[in-house]
């Protein structure tokens, strides 16, 4: 079902990345910035202006996932009893 906002609030929202006009995607749902792209939700009518919240078109979700964020893993640390070990000049 095409979503819509009311006029006076397209006119003032912009995308908090860029700052950029947004357009309204009433099929999907959803705003496009125009000038970065990022393409922000719109649930239950409201518009979810978080870029955190944002996807890129042409991305699917295994792109997303991998978008250079720090997910908390520590790939590449040492484990076990090397992670303490402190290099020293003999």
């Amino acid at each position: 079902m095409p979503v819509t906002l009311h006029p006076l609030l397209l006119e003032v929202l912009v995308c908090p990345d860029c700052k950029s006009t947004v357009t309204l995607d009433a099929t999907n749902s959803e705003l496009v910035c125009d000038d970065c792209g990022l393409v922000y939700p719109i649930r239950d009518g409201i518009p979810i202006m978080l870029v955190s919240e944002a996807r890129r078109p042409g991305r699917d979700d295994a792109d997303a996932a991998d978008d250079g964020a720090f997910d908390g893993s520590l790939d590449g640390a040492p484990e076990g009893d090397d992670a303490a070990a402190v290099p020293t000049d003999d």
